[in-house]
């Protein structure tokens, strides 16, 4: 799994940070690590040095059968917004893979009663 991070702020964020978003991605979708083939995170911040809640965290992962999925969160720390955004993406790709893997089973057989004589 290839991980990218790109820092859009025209400000730095705290000191590792890359390294921290690359240990949470690597955390999260350890499970997931043989469909995910690359992720890509990019963090900015929306009102420069004035604060508040505009810390945006996009995430977009490739995977073998699913395509590219992007899920992104706004929060007052990169940390959370983080954090918001790789449950918005690996929530969405557990879901289809569970609708996929659903879908190729066989309907079940419908249990008989054994007939009593």
């Amino acid at each position: 799994m290839q991980i990218r991070i790109d820092s859009l702020t025209p400000t730095t964020p705290a000191e590792g940070w890359r390294e921290t978003a690359e240990r949470r991605v690597r955390f999260v979708l350890r499970r997931l690590r043989g469909k995910v083939q690359q992720v890509h995170v990019r963090l900015r911040d929306l009102n420069g040095a004035r604060g508040g809640p505009d810390q945006v965290c996009q995430v977009s992962i490739v995977t073998d059968g699913q395509g590219t999925l992007v899920a992104s969160a706004v929060a007052a720390h990169p940390r959370q917004a983080l954090d918001a955004a790789l449950q918005g993406v690996t929530a969405t790709l557990v879901s289809r893979f569970k609708r996929r893997r659903q879908a190729t089973r066989p309907a079940p057989r419908a249990w008989r009663a054994a007939a009593t004589a």
